[in-house]
């Protein structure tokens, strides 16, 4: 189990120090997503090398660049913590991190992939250092997923009607945490 605690400080008011337990949990990649993401790394790796001596030095620098900033935000933007306290659930990325108040959550369950009905992907990832961003399904409309592997999922739906799905590694812990928490509000 990959479970830590740290200790922040919070300072409410002068003088005052207030400590904040934050429960740590990963999401990790499957076997099918980092075979995904190097699979894709390396057809599109090829394109430069395939390019040279067929594209000017200025071009294929500029090509080279292009795909680098491409496979960088998607790494950037990709999940891979999340992370408890008293109130809320951020989930970590580098870039972007996303933050859930537990007095915004209206409902949590365990959900399989297949039953989430997705049908394309209209904004992010679909395997390349896991999925994540805005994908559509007929039965349940828009979701977001943030989720590094297919397995072990669990869909947050808020009071807004958001439906947010996650993927912690160690799920059972990490869902108990949260209905504890949420059952505090």
């Amino acid at each position: 189990m990959h479970l830590s605690f740290r200790k922040n400080i919070i300072f409410a008011k002068k003088n005052t120090i207030r400590y904040n337990t934050m429960e740590t949990y990963t999401c990790k990649l499957n076997t099918l997503s980092k075979t995904i993401t190097i699979a894709t790394l390396c057809a599109v790796a090829a394109i430069p090398i395939f390019s040279m001596g067929k594209l000017p030095p200025k071009q294929l620098l500029l090509l080279i660049l292009l795909i680098a900033a491409l496979f960088g935000m998607a790494y950037l933007l990709r999940p891979y913590q999340y992370l408890l306290d008293h109130e809320k659930l951020v989930i970590h990325k580098q870039l972007l991190p996303k933050t859930i108040l537990f007095k915004d959550i209206a409902q949590i369950e365990p959900v399989d992939y297949k039953d989430l009905g997705i049908k394309f992907r209209m904004w992010g990832s679909g395997g390349l250092w896991g999925w994540y961003g805005i994908f559509y399904s007929f039965e349940k409309g828009k979701i977001i997923l943030q989720i590094g592997n297919k397995e072990a999922l669990m869909m947050i739906t808020t009071h807004q009607g958001q439906k947010i799905v996650l993927s912690p590694t160690e799920i059972q812990e990490f869902s108990k945490s949260l209905k504890q928490k949420l059952q505090k509000r």
